[in-house]
């Protein structure tokens, strides 16, 4: 069997008996079940996938004999899981799936609207800003000469923030 390459989505550990569910990405039948009898070092085993981050760390699988199974996670060596009978089988998609997938949108959606809602804030904030302070030079720039030194730095700084502000408004 070639190497499939898939994220562990949970992993159960009753006595000998291991129970893992791995998703790859988008093929055919993504899901990998795991199910090993009579599992030799439990401990060892639970262990390891106990360092697995959940939907996170790829991890690389492949049955290296009939009643083994070589897992290794992105920052592990290997571990080879043997055992007294070895289930290793693929299946489409389940309802926990789509279910995850739509939390995860949601979830997604709802950080991208609070982060443009404080975005759009600080922008809002940094536009009145820049027009009061707008406000202020025009007043200053009025008491002095249009020919004169400061009159002319004063409409430089005026006409700077009403390039700023055009780009706010766009």
């Amino acid at each position: 069997m070639v190497n499939l390459v898939a994220v562990l989505d949970r992993w159960s550990l009753t006595g000998a008996a291991l129970e893992a569910r791995f998703t790859q990405g988008p093929t055919e039948a993504p899901v990998i079940y795991v199910c090993i009898e009579g599992l030799e070092s439990p401990s060892t085993v639970e262990a390891y996938l106990g360092g697995i981050d959940p939907f996170n760390e790829a991890v690389t699988l492949k049955a290296v004999g009939p009643t083994e199974i070589s897992l290794e996670a992105e920052h592990a060596d290997p571990l080879v899981l043997r055992g007294t009978r070895v289930d290793m089988r693929t299946t489409m998609l389940e309802a926990t799936d789509f279910e995850r997938a739509a939390r995860l949108s949601e979830e997604w959606g709802k950080s991208m609207h609070h982060q443009f809602t404080e975005v759009t804030s600080r922008v809002s904030d940094a536009k009145h800003l820049l027009q009061d302070q707008r406000r202020r030079l025009i007043e200053k720039a009025a008491r002095h000469a249009p020919d004169s030194t400061v009159r002319l730095l004063y409409d430089q700084q005026i006409s700077f923030i009403d390039r700023v502000l055009s780009k706010l408004d766009t």
